[in-house]
């Protein structure tokens, strides 16, 4: 899987997403109540269970990653169940959310209205609320309304589509997670068609820019979209083994909906590398060529030898296809490749 390199702010941040989401202030008192509860039916144990799973599966989570607080979303409804219980049993804690709970309603008003307005001069609040209420629109004129392709982001582009109205699409690197858009049909319906491909990095790349409250936007026209992250490979193997400096026989099926097989036999002409790339994490350690062309793929099977060229490690194997001015991307699930020392 793909793992970012930790913080500490990931945890903290993660803990205190939870008492928020719990309610300002008022978190403090129906968390430790809801834990504190003694089960007396099955259904109050289940709903235990099931809340400290939730808290504890994703605080592990954040170790490799940065954790939203909604993702706990669906332990709301077992913690206000098992705090009310709690509560009626506890007069002490009851006494004291009464007491707190002014202060909680004025929190979350005040929370609300800074949602709504821009009004508190914090960066970090106005670049999470108010940054993206009026640029979408001039671009989208600037853009003439083409479907947009970001590099990488789930946000920016999910944001770019809700503000815009424009169809929007993220087209990811292989190095970067997979996310609704490797499972939305939104690239097969882009495939070979005019797209405005758009990126906050790597502004040299990019023929026009336009600044905006995030910073600057670079963008390009791109007469024809070329992104085939689509293709999926499907080895016969879930994973493989091989000693250092052998090879390894790769064999399988190729899935490939008709609108991928139609534009590639459409575009004899085209001929993308296709590799496989040997990850550690999120790093690239080898990326070899494999010996089959776009065409190739119209059989929907593959069968071929590599040799991965690398020392002694256990890394993940990941089919990627490069379009020429797109990121390479995931054409397959990572595939586990242990490398062993070679016997004697």
């Amino acid at each position: 899987s793909n793992v970012n390199a930790y913080k500490i702010s990931f945890s903290t941040d993660y803990l205190l997403g939870q008492l928020l989401m719990a309610g300002p202030i008022a978190g403090l008192i129906l968390i430790p109540a809801a834990f504190l509860l003694k089960p007396s039916t099955y259904t109050e144990k289940a709903m235990k269970y099931t809340l400290c799973g939730l808290y504890i599966f994703f605080f592990i989570s954040s170790f490799r990653g940065k954790t939203e607080p909604n993702w706990t979303s669906a332990g709301l409804v077992p913690l206000m169940v098992l705090a009310h219980r709690s509560l009626q049993q506890r007069s002490v804690l009851l006494k004291w959310l009464w007491r707190t709970l002014p202060l909680s309603i004025l929190l979350v008003l005040f929370g609300r209205i800074i949602m709504i307005e821009d009004v508190l001069p914090v960066r970090g609040i106005q670049q999470r609320f108010h940054a993206w209420k009026k640029w979408p629109q001039e671009m989208k004129k600037r853009t003439k309304e083409w479907p947009v392709v970001f590099s990488s982001s789930y946000q920016r582009a999910s944001k770019y589509w809700f503000y815009s109205g424009q169809l929007t699409y993220s087209q990811n690197h292989l190095r970067d997670h997979r996310n609704n858009y490797n499972i939305w049909p939104i690239e097969e319906s882009l495939l070979g068609k005019p797209v405005v491909f758009m990126d906050i990095y790597g502004v040299e790349n990019f023929s026009d820019t336009m600044t905006t409250p995030i910073g600057k936007i670079s963008y390009r026209f791109d007469s024809v979209c070329y992104s085939m992250a689509g293709i999926q490979f499907l080895p016969d193997q879930p994973a493989y083994e091989v000693e250092a400096g052998d090879s390894i026989l790769l064999k399988g099926k190729i899935h490939l909906k008709p609108a991928y097989a139609y534009f590639i036999s459409s575009h004899p002409e085209l001929n993308f590398p296709i590799k496989i790339c040997l990850m550690k994490g999120r790093a690239i350690i080898n990326d070899p060529l494999i010996p089959l062309t776009l065409q190739d793929l119209l059989k929907e099977k593959f069968e071929f030898h590599l040799d991965p060229e690398v020392p002694a490690d256990k890394l993940d194997m990941i089919f990627s296809i490069e379009a020429p001015g797109y990121n390479p991307t995931h054409n397959s699930q990572r595939i586990p490749l242990r490398v062993v020392r070679r016997s004697f």
